[in-house]
């Protein structure tokens, strides 16, 4: 592993596996009143990086009534949740409401080869697992037939591919939440993505050109393998001789002999010619494009410049499944990286940092964003530079090139639009965010402008004398996400904007023509997200205003809940008898842990001792310390401790009847 740089640490996208370490006040406890007894919840981690995330013990009040005001609310479609196990014994948790009832699963993962097993502990109501097929509303027909008259598919209709290693792999980050929820696609006009469905999960892919087997003959150029996103980096690193390393793999174990230093994917060996096969690669991505309407319109011939990229190798039938969430920051930089959002670091648009209780938001940033990656990982940039060197215009004019145009995924490319970086290339182009426009109309005309920007920067970095042909690009394209959130997928407009994102496709492959070296290029066409119609009205009340209704505290942004809970520590309860005097001392903790890795204590907080038909009550000092001085009338005591603006935290402590 790379030593942490000191944005990692700000920032807290360092990954550890340590155990929240007992907070330093407990020792003036335990001197005051002898041995502790302390009551916590179960340290057993996930098989990657476990902190704070997932529901424990002190979060599990919480946790229900947000799930279950969660579930209240009609927008919302499933609940994921990691359960920290009182018996060791942790488990996923899936919830739905569907109209046969509620659907559950319960289930655990274990390490299996590289990925991971899946064992199921519980089931109720309808069943989720039978609709997990990638296969599944294939097509724009299949689609429409599975909407209702309303033009929106209702989850029974929906198919959510890998379901149960999606919703798992939710909670493998640090900054990952307690829980997860996600929303139907209601609510409006337009198109939208995110969630964990089909639709929004399925992007095109097209695999052409050097090292690309092509499709046989009266296959229409088509194949039917099972593929997803993280595939795409490892498949380019071994077409284009990246040598092996050691990492690790999707389950984190170590292994010698992958392409990329957190490599969640394999090589798609089936594609492929062999390695070594292609001297450059090209990823371009169609910001949002939706597989099904594209396939279509190739079947119309309306998609020319696709379809030769398909007849010069292969297009996948099922397209590929992107990661989860489906959205644009983290399924980028899974294309670029071979590495799921929540593996490499970038686990939303917008999320909550825990340790250091801030919000993020890289695609607001937009400029400078490569930081939010973790370091443990890599980047295809990154393993083109290490196995063939680093181009510099004096001191290695022998080292590689590369170059992320207009594209989120940029760590260790030379040139990168977003980051500012314009290596070597006299024309540089500012960076155009299509968000920042403010009418439909406008952001469709600024995202034509970026896209346009997008192939003169091609051309300046293949035509520049001051460096060689680039090894390996990533050129994002955005104007059909901008044009199907403001339209819809199923819009009768919408596929103008596809056949001139086609067009610009047409021109990047003239470019590297042009350069003398499509012969010999790698080219991957694809998409970091689908797009589901919207057009129906559920609940008026947002999910986080439901939870709020519940009395629940929480932060949420991008899916991710983050319970804001109280913790208890007890001294003193190990050796209590009825009849007795005695006294008790209470620590009050923030749940999660500091970047430290201790609670913070909280001052303030109002803690209560029932003992049989009598209470006691006190006020935590500025070290989240109180004790109550009693005498147990009861073989059962409760103490609980409540604080504005946290979840209440409880505890029950056992009296001995005699000595």
């Amino acid at each position: 592993m790379s030593k942490l740089p000191a944005f990692a640490l700000e920032h807290g996208l360092h990954r550890s596996n340590r155990r929240l370490i007992p907070s330093w006040f407990l020792a003036g406890i335990a001197v005051a009143i002898g041995a502790l007894f302390w009551i916590s919840t179960s340290t057993a981690a996930l098989p990657l990086d476990a902190v704070d995330q997932g529901v424990n013990a002190s979060e599990a009040t919480a946790a229900e009534l947000a799930i279950s005001a969660l579930l209240d609310n009609s927008r919302v479609d499933m609940v994921v949740v990691f359960r920290r196990g009182a018996d060791g014994r942790d488990a996923y948790e899936i919830h739905a409401r569907r109209p046969g009832g509620d659907a559950f699963v319960r289930y655990t993962r274990a390490s299996q080869g590289a990925g991971f097993a899946y064992t199921i502990l519980e089931t109720s109501g309808p069943d989720l697992i039978a609709r997990d097929d990638p296969r599944g509303l294939a097509t724009l027909a299949e689609e429409r037939a599975a909407a209702g008259a309303d033009g929106v598919i209702e989850p029974e209709n929906q198919f959510y591919p890998y379901l149960l290693e999606r919703a798992s792999l939710v909670f493998d980050d640090p900054n990952a939440g307690d829980l997860f929820y996600f929303e139907k696609p209601g609510q409006g006009s337009g198109g939208t993505h995110g969630s964990m469905d089909v639709t929004q999960s399925r992007a095109p892919l097209v695999l052409s050109g050097a090292g690309f087997k092509k499709a046989p003959e009266g296959s229409a150029h088509l194949a039917d393998d099972l593929v997803r996103s993280v595939d795409i980096s490892p498949t380019l690193a071994a077409l284009l001789g990246v040598q092996k390393r050691s990492g690790r793999t999707l389950n984190g174990e170590s292994s010698d002999s992958v392409f990329l230093l957190q490599q969640d994917g394999g090589v798609l060996a089936d594609r492929i010619t062999g390695e070594g096969q292609a001297a450059r690669s090209v990823i371009i991505i169609s910001d949002g494009m939706s597989a099904t309407l594209m396939a279509g319109l190739l079947q119309e011939g309306k998609m020319p410049n696709v379809a030769a990229l398909a007849a010069n190798g292969v297009m996948l039938r099922y397209g590929t499944i992107v990661g989860f969430p489906s959205v644009t920051y983290p399924n980028h930089n899974t294309v670029g990286s071979g590495a799921f959002p929540t593996h490499h670091g970038l686990i939303g648009n917008h999320y909550y940092l825990r340790s250091s209780r801030e919000l993020v938001n890289p695609i607001e940033d937009f400029i400078k964003t490569e930081h939010y990656l973790a370091t443990d990982v890599e980047t295809l940039f990154e393993a083109v530079h290490r196995t063939f060197g680093i181009h510099h215009i004096t001191n290695n004019r022998s080292g590689a090139y590369t170059a992320s145009i207009n594209d989120p995924c940029s760590r260790g490319a030379i040139y990168a639009t977003t980051e500012l970086r314009f290596g070597n290339v006299t024309q540089r182009v500012a960076p155009i965010n299509p968000d920042a426009a403010t009418t439909p109309d406008g952001k469709i005309s600024a995202a034509r402008l970026a896209d346009d920007a997008a192939i003169f920067q091609l051309k300046a970095i293949f035509n520049s004398f001051l460096h060689p042909k680039p090894k390996h690009v990533q050129i994002n394209l955005g104007l059909t996400d901008v044009a199907g959130h403001a339209l819809g997928p199923w819009s009768p407009e919408l596929p103008v904007y596809y056949q001139e994102a086609d067009e610009r496709i047409g021109k990047i492959v003239d470019v590297i023509k042009s350069a003398g070296v499509l012969d010999e290029t790698a080219i991957v066409f694809t998409a970091d997200h689908g797009m589901e119609q919207l057009g129906k009205n559920y609940d008026p009340r947002s999910p986080e205003q439901s939870m709020r209704d519940a009395g629940v505290q929480f932060v949420a942004n991008g899916g991710n809940v983050y319970l804001q809970s109280l913790h208890l520590g007890i001294a003193g309860g190990e050796e209590l008898t009825v009849g007795e005097p005695a006294l008790v001392g209470v620590s009050v903790e923030e749940d999660d842990a500091d970047e430290l890795g201790a609670r913070p204590p909280v001052a303030g907080a109002e803690v209560n001792l029932t003992n049989g038909s009598e209470a006691s009550q006190a006020s935590t000092d500025a070290s989240g310390l109180a004790s109550l001085s009693f005498t147990p009338a009861a073989e059962e005591i409760a103490i609980s401790a409540t604080m504005p603006a946290f979840n209440a935290a409880t505890a029950t402590v056992e009296v001995r009847s005699e000595p």
